[in-house]
C-alpha cells in the first residue's frame, strides 16, 4: 500500500504508526464516523488496511484549492476550515468540518484539482485514503470498494442537494 504523505504550508502532516494495533484503531475510527455508520464491521476491517493515519498540526493546509491530490481524508479528531477563493481573489469561508466528516471525495473520484482549501484550525488526527490505495482496494476487495464508493456517491449527492437549496435563492 502507498504510504506517501506530504508536508503542507503552515504546518506538517505526519504519519502515525499504531504498529500491530493499526487495523483495530482505524476500524474503530471508521465505525464511529457518521459517513461509515451504515457499513458493516467486516467492510471497515477491510478498509482499515488501505487507510493511513496522520496528524496535522494547527495551521496545516491539508488540501489547497487548485492543486491535484487524489486523497480522501476522514477527520477523526480536531477541526478543519474550508475556504474558497472568490472571483475578486478573496478567501470565502464555506464550512467548518467536525470529526466524522470527510474532505477530498471529489478529487479522489474525478482526479481533478481541489475545489477549496482546507486547513487545520487545531491539531487533527485524520485517516487518509489515496487513489492508489482505492485502486488496490477495488482490485482486492471489489464488493467492499463498491460499498465504499457508493457511500461517497451518497455523500456527494447530499452535498449537491444542500448546495442547490442554497443557490436557488440567488437565481
Amino acid at each position: 500500500m502507498n504510504s506517501d504523505t506530504k508536508v503542507s504550508e503552515g504546518g506538517n502532516v505526519s504519519l502515525v504508526d499504531y504498529g500491530d494495533k493499526h487495523n483495530d484503531q482505524v476500524t474503530r475510527i471508521l465505525l464511529e464516523s457518521s459517513m461509515f455508520e451504515t457499513l458493516n464491521k467486516e467492510d471497515c476491517e477491510i478498509l482499515s488496511n488501505y487507510f493511513q493515519v496522520c496528524n496535522a498540526s494547527e495551521g496545516t493546509v491539508i488540501v489547497k484549492e487548485g492543486e491535484k491530490d487524489q486523497t480522501l481524508y476522514l477527520l477523526a479528531e480536531g477541526t478543519l476550515d474550508v475556504n474558497k477563493q472568490s472571483e475578486n481573489n478573496t478567501s470565502k469561508h464555506l464550512v467548518m468540518v467536525m470529526p466524522g466528516r470527510t474532505i477530498g471525495e471529489m478529487a479522489l473520484i474525478d482526479q481533478k484539482p481541489h475545489s477549496a482549501t482546507v486547513s487545520a484550525i487545531k491539531d487533527c488526527l485524520l485517516l487518509q485514503l489515496t487513489r492508489d490505495n482505492l485502486d488496490l482496494l477495488a482490485a482486492n476487495h471489489p464488493i467492499t470498494a463498491y460499498n465504499f464508493i457508493f457511500k461517497i456517491a451518497e455523500l456527494m449527492s447530499i452535498r449537491l442537494r444542500m448546495t442547490s437549496e442554497k443557490l436557488v435563492d440567488y437565481l
